[in-house]
């Protein structure tokens, strides 16, 4: 296989909020490590304050996991 043009992950912003303290969060795409499904994408990461786990969800709306939720 020959590489002909190099790619990067994209750009998006995908926000989380923390359910054990309540802190809000943003990251970029390239920093998360997103899992695709057939009911969406979404990212997990320990929160920075308490530790707990914490889901993030593209901030655009595109993952069909957020829909309707308000989980922004």
């Amino acid at each position: 296989m020959k590489l002909v043009k190099k790619g990067t992950k994209g750009d998006k912003t995908w926000k989380a909020r923390c359910s054990g303290c309540g802190a809000r969060f943003e990251a970029k795409e390239r920093e998360l490590n997103v899992e695709h499904d057939r009911d969406g994408s979404l990212a997990r990461k320990k929160c920075t304050e308490c530790g707990a786990q914490m889901f993030f969800y593209a901030a655009d709306g595109s993952s069909s996991r957020n829909a309707g939720t308000g989980a922004h």
